[in-house]
């Protein structure tokens, strides 16, 4: 596989994917300035057509186009779910009628504080906070163990958004399952931001390491670990801080939530990924007829068992998934994920 040059596409690397992923396959694309809604500001998006059909792709949203003449019809290649997809309460609820396993949770508004803090006193166990509509980790704040942490949490999502979820904080793995109708074309171990201690170097001087050689290698859509407000929280509920020199061989995090945007390892896990969880994302997907393009992003307590009550929980719905981080995992072998989104809409209009 030929890796793609991002280099021309630093505003949206996953725009550069798809071009070269079309370009590859003998489509032809045109960038073009378009509003994202009616009366918008202009923006980039590619333009190509496929099979008689239209479609815009631009920052991971992909647009299907009926009439490449006429762009009224242009709709969300998933339609009606597109709106379920950006709503984290929605999912939770559509994943509970279709069986799927998730982890217990309410919703609340910015204001409802003691409503939400009730309930954190009630659930006994560490929660995850997260906004109810937001993107790659904004404002999600896992591992919440005592009031003060949690109300401290509230209050900071809650200046941001307007609604808030509140849910039991589940432990293990996350596994981005990336589906294109009818099928999982990518697979991705997202491990949270971490070092692993030599015994020699403390926690800070182990981050700078890490993110040195990050910088060196210069891969797209590699972002550099935060030593930020929650980077401290969490080293703190540990019993660690900066200085800190653990033990040779410890991995110690330094937060909780897995996006490759606030310095998560990503890591192709194709090698050790037990099948089940692709055959249980594929059968709840293809379910739902108008789910043709989305990213399961799924906790595991252990990724190489087999799927089985109690040992994995979906998370969320990503309707609108990055592509770059297969193409140059900080672990493992890329995945032509843009390649096989493609060939599919070489086969199906959607």
């Amino acid at each position: 596989m030929i890796l793609p040059d991002l280099t021309g596409w630093p505003e949206d690397f996953h725009s550069g994917c798809v071009f070269h992923a079309a370009r590859q396959r003998g489509i032809p694309v045109k960038r073009i300035m378009a509003p994202r809604e009616h009366g918008g500001v202009p923006e980039p998006w590619l333009s190509f057509a496929v099979g008689g059909r239209g479609y815009f792709y631009s920052q991971a949203i992909l647009i299907s186009n009926p009439d490449p003449a006429d762009s009224s019809q242009a709709h969300h290649v998933n339609r009606q779910l597109a709106h379920v997809t950006v709503d984290k309460y929605a999912t939770k609820r559509l994943l509970v009628e279709l069986g799927v396993p998730v982890p217990s949770g309410e919703r609340f508004a910015a204001g409802d504080v003691e409503k939400a803090e009730a309930m954190f006193m009630e659930m006994r166990r560490p929660v995850c906070l997260k906004p109810g509509r937001a993107e790659q980790g904004r404002s999600v704040y896992p591992w919440l163990c005592d009031r003060p942490a949690f109300l401290e949490a509230f209050h900071a999502a809650g200046r941001a958004y307007r609604e808030l979820v509140v849910e039991e904080h589940v432990e293990g793995e996350q596994v981005r399952l990336f589906y294109v109708r009818p099928s999982v074309i990518g697979l991705r171990l997202d491990r949270p931001a971490n070092v692993v201690a030599d015994g020699k170097r403390s926690i800070a001087e182990l981050v700078a390491a890490k993110n040195e050689e990050r910088r060196r290698r210069a891969s797209p859509g590699a972002f550099p670990v935060l030593l930020d407000r929650e980077a401290h929280r969490y080293l703190s509920q540990q019993g660690l801080a900066l200085e800190s020199r653990p033990a040779a061989g410890k991995r110690v995090f330094l937060r909780g939530t897995s996006n490759p945007g606030t310095g998560a390892d990503t890591i192709d896990c194709r090698p050790f990924l037990h099948p089940s969880y692709v055959r249980l994302v594929e059968d709840f997907c293809g379910r739902l007829p108008d789910m043709r393009l989305v990213a399961v992003d799924m906790m595991m307590a252990d990724p190489t068992r087999p799927a089985e009550c109690g040992n994995h929980w979906v998370l969320e719905l990503n309707g609108a998934p990055g592509l770059t981080s297969f193409y140059f995992p900080w672990e493992g072998e890329p995945q032509d994920v843009a390649g096989a989104l493609i060939e599919r809409l070489m086969v199906d209009q959607w």
